[in-house]
């Protein structure tokens, strides 16, 4: 019992006051209408969080999954795309799965959805049992659990209940479930065998018990070794040697009851304490190191599933931030059947790929000769130049004023012209876009009138050319004519596309 006082102490959040539905309710409201606002919604979310912790009764799934819709569109918010994946999976698994329809179509949340993940799967503790009081229930995410077990890399709301009154509510991550919400039923099992049929029990007016000491029963069996008593004797000084253990709540004290009792009755329990110890300190200063460490001591103990899950969350945040093809690589590399394989390929393939156009001709044959039957070998061709155009439509800003519009229209098109394209109204078959955004700004105390320069080829997921165009220009000067100008002069080659000779001057 002692580990047990320790535990509830130690590992449970702060005590709380019952709170009511309503109220948890209304921070939820208030966190929604927030985010469609565009107000702050991280005070009322925080809140909601608390309130359903603290819930006095059992939490509906519904309103769970409403508060993990708010914190996943925090966390996309913020662009950690990992914490977001981790509430998505917690409404999806409540039964909340689809976007509520306040969220707007380009709202960061659906990028992450767009990009997917798999499931991480589920475990626990192996070897332990739920401590559910005897008349009471456990509720793990609204819905009553019998054996520990969840789904991992995901936040869970573990709720216990004694008849009709909370005994405790808290947030866990995946399958970790704090040791006072578990128990070791191998004591009790030795017990009930070895006491099965036995005629000698006990009796209440045993003194050892009564006193229920070390010494007493120490000196009870000093006096009779061989009396019918002695394994209870011996039984209940392992009792006491375990809670004297549990009163000190440290390693130390669990590694010294195993020292010392190697097959007592609580040897399940001192691993599982040991073990529970590091796990917390995990918790509390998580890192790819602590998280190694805690797989290395204790590979398949009973948070080996779930450190194994946070390795691979991590290393794959690791992968989406550094965003570059050996960064997939590495992640493909250590985790050749890890949940995001499928995705990390696509983007290995797609980043090898903007590496390759970055760096030129050659590094773009290379990229076709490692990625025969790329997705992107269409675009790596067309700007090698295997395509060839006749025509290009030229394509300006609907915002450009008139007159600037005019004259840009007039100094492309004699450009376009000289270098052997055709200007046509429409793009068509074998024709091209050359779509051109103006605007001005000013630039270290300089007026500046500018163009993003984009040329397109239907059916390319890419454009052929991407570039910023930019002038100084004075007040007196013709925006339209500075800036057609610039672009004319600056447009970058073309030649490798144009399937007709340049005009003769």
């Amino acid at each position: 019992m002692g580990w047990l006082i320790f535990a509830v102490a130690s590992a449970q959040e702060e005590a709380c006051a019952p709170v009511a539905p309503a109220v948890l309710e209304g921070h939820l409201t208030e966190a929604e209408q927030a985010l469609g606002s565009g107000a702050d919604a991280r005070p009322p979310a925080a809140a909601a969080h608390h309130d359903a912790r603290c819930l006095a009764t059992p939490v509906p799934p519904a309103t769970l999954g409403r508060l993990a819709w708010i914190q996943a569109e925090l966390a996309a918010a913020d662009l950690d795309e990992g914490r977001t994946w981790e509430w998505l999976r917690l409404a999806r698994s409540v039964g909340a799965g689809t976007p509520p329809a306040r969220i707007p179509a380009g709202a960061p949340v659906h990028e992450v959805l767009a990009a997917g993940a798999s499931e991480p799967g589920h475990g626990g503790p192996t070897g332990m049992v739920l401590a559910v009081p005897l008349k009471g229930a456990m509720y793990a995410d609204g819905v009553p659990i019998t054996e520990p077990r969840l789904l991992l890399s995901t936040p869970h709301l573990v709720q216990v209940f004694e008849r009709d009154l909370r005994v405790s509510g808290d947030w866990q991550m995946g399958g970790s479930f704090p040791s006072y919400l578990l128990t070791n039923p191998d004591a009790e099992t030795v017990r009930s065998v070895r006491d099965k049929g036995r005629s000698d029990l006990p009796p209440d007016s045993w003194r050892p018990r009564k006193e229920g000491t070390e010494a007493a029963y120490r000196e009870w069996l000093e006096k009779h070794p061989d009396g019918p008593f002695r394994e209870d004797a011996e039984d209940a000084l392992d009792d006491l040697a375990w809670a004297a253990a549990g009163s000190a709540a440290t390693e130390l004290a669990a590694r010294q009851y195993l020292h010392d009792h190697p097959t007592g009755l609580h040897v399940a329990d001192a691993r599982f304490a040991i073990e529970d110890l590091a796990y917390r300190k995990v918790m509390a200063a998580p890192s790819r190191a602590a998280w190694e460490k805690l797989l290395a001591d204790a590979p398949d103990g009973m948070y080996a599933s779930e450190a194994r899950a946070q390795l691979h969350d991590l290393d794959w945040k690791a992968a989406r931030t550094t965003d570059s093809a050996a960064a997939y690589h590495q992640y493909l590399e250590q985790w050749p059947a890890g949940r995001n394989v499928d995705r990390a390929r696509q983007l290995e393939e797609e980043r090898a790929f903007d590496l390759a156009r970055r760096r030129g001709d050659d590094a773009l044959r290379d990229f076709l000769s490692d990625w025969p039957e790329s997705r992107w070998r269409d675009e790596a061709g067309a700007i090698l130049g295997d395509v060839k155009l006749t025509d290009v439509t030229l394509w300006l800003d609907p915002s450009t004023l008139p007159a600037v519009a005019a004259t840009l229209t007039r100094l492309l098109t004699e450009e376009l012209t000289k270098r052997g394209f055709r200007v046509v109204p429409a793009p068509g078959e074998g024709s091209a876009v050359l779509r051109v955004t103006p605007g001005t700004e000013q630039k270290r105390g300089m007026f500046l009138v500018y163009a993003a320069v984009v040329l397109e080829l239907g059916g390319l997921e890419r454009p052929l050319v991407e570039q910023r165009v930019e002038a100084p220009m004075l007040p007196t000067d013709d925006p339209g004519v500075v800036l057609g100008k610039a672009v004319a002069a600056n447009l970058l080659p073309m030649d490798r596309w144009c399937a007709t000779p340049k005009p003769a001057p």
